[in-house]
């Protein structure tokens, strides 16, 4: 049997051609319009990942753990894999009263790119999709602004998960002068 099999039967004969293929299968589109799809997609893709890891690592905190080193590592891979299968908006919902809670306001992008990703797979047509308002496969800068909105909320993920999860003595000390400063008289 051939190792290219697979590509004998699409009737090609270079990777190139196969990824052309795909290309035109997948969306049929433009470069511009294909890259601009494709860039949507793996934002959204990149903050589901963070989203997945901060459950992770905070699910991951309450998981009694022993010196059975072999059954700890079956229950971490089971954590790991109930979370992978949930979806962007299971994940999300779960996190987002303590997103809402922590000063972050890029949080709030989170369901816009959920939303600009949704109409790319479902809206049908290229015509229909809006990111806050501008179309990004005709504006370029609205393709520009979901990238920094998104590496903004990654950015503000990963302090979220060293401030709450990794190392929460910063909170603590935020939650010790907070209530010093309104508990004062009570002394």
């Amino acid at each position: 049997m051939s190792s290219n099999r697979y590509l004998e039967l699409l009737s090609c004969s270079s990777p190139n051609e196969v990824y052309q293929k795909a290309r035109e299968f997948s969306s049929g589109r433009p470069e511009n319009e294909h890259l601009t799809r494709s860039t949507i997609l793996d934002i959204h893709a990149n903050v589901e990942t963070k989203l997945k890891q901060v459950l992770y690592q905070h699910m991951l905190g309450i998981l009694f753990q022993d010196d059975n080193e072999k059954e700890n590592n079956k229950r971490k891979k089971s954590l790991e894999k109930i979370i992978t299968r949930l979806s962007f908006m299971d994940v999300y919902r779960l996190l987002k009263p303590c997103l809402d809670a922590f000063p972050a306001p890029d949080f709030a992008s989170i369901e816009h790119i959920n939303s600009v990703r949704n109409q790319v797979t479902h809206a049908g047509s290229m015509e229909k999709v809006t990111y806050r308002g501008r179309n990004p496969y005709k504006a370029p800068d609205s393709l520009a602004q979901l990238f920094l909105d998104s590496w903004a909320v990654c950015e503000e993920l990963t302090h979220f998960y060293q401030t709450m999860i990794a190392d929460p003595r910063g909170i603590a000390e935020h939650y010790a002068k907070f209530y010093s400063e309104h508990y004062k008289d009570l002394h």
